[in-house]
């Protein structure tokens, strides 16, 4: 969540505090279910060093200054940043993507239009071209410019290069620069009025921009 948190249409959708502690577990759930899908792919990258410092003491016969050196931390990879591609879906394949469950409290207006908004826009680009689709990618603010998103976007570059097929995703504005580094295209802009978060009773324009990318 911190790597989408201030997002304003995540903001709009979910308005409240409360809300977005709860759609913490929505996630948990559909990314449980996301990784048992063979049409989709769960990705993270990991910092280990708290491990590899773990298994340096280890090697050198020291674990339990090890431990005493970290306390109580969790001595676990911490997840710095995921992503999730779907994989392409053809005209005459049986398949659908289990549904979100979204929590109590959310606008699901603004959801829906924006859903609707995001998937008239794939349509007009990809028409009905199976493709490679970046559904989201986040990273950790602490750990954003070490080359983490990078990584992720690579690996569906590489799928899209190995099979022939193209790829596609909405961007923020502040990751275009991210896309097009990697050679994703600019193809449609998204946008929808809402609610300023910051401005109450004032209306703005949240825009994303459609990019694809074909090998």
């Amino acid at each position: 969540m911190a790597a989408f948190e201030s997002n304003t249409m995540l903001r709009a959708q979910f308005p409240t505090a409360t809300v977005r502690e709860a759609l913490k577990h929505s996630i948990e759930k559909k990314a449980y279910a996301d990784i048992l899908d063979p049409q989709i792919t769960v990705l993270v990258v990991k910092d280990v060093s708290v491990k590899a410092f773990m298994e340096h003491e280890a090697d050198q016969r020291q674990p339990k200054q090890a431990v005493d050196a970290l306390g109580d931390a969790d001595h676990a990879p911490r997840i710095v940043s995921f992503a999730k591609w779907t994989h392409p879906v053809g005209i005459e394949d049986e398949y659908e993507e289990l549904a979100w469950i979204w929590p109590e409290g959310t606008d699901m207006k603004i959801l829906e239009d924006w859903t609707k908004q995001t998937q008239e826009t794939a349509k007009k680009v990809l028409g009905s071209e199976p493709a490679y689709k970046l559904s989201f990618v986040g990273t950790d603010p602490v750990y954003t410019r070490r080359g983490a998103a990078s990584l992720l976007v690579q690996w569906g570059i590489a799928q899209c290069q190995q099979h022939g097929k193209p790829g596609y995703l909405e961007s923020t504005l502040e990751a275009v620069r991210l896309y097009e580094k990697h050679g994703f295209e600019a193809a449609a802009r998204i946008e929808l009025d809402i609610e300023s978060d910051e401005k109450l009773g004032e209306r703005e324009q949240y825009a994303e921009i459609g990019f694809i990318y074909r090998p």
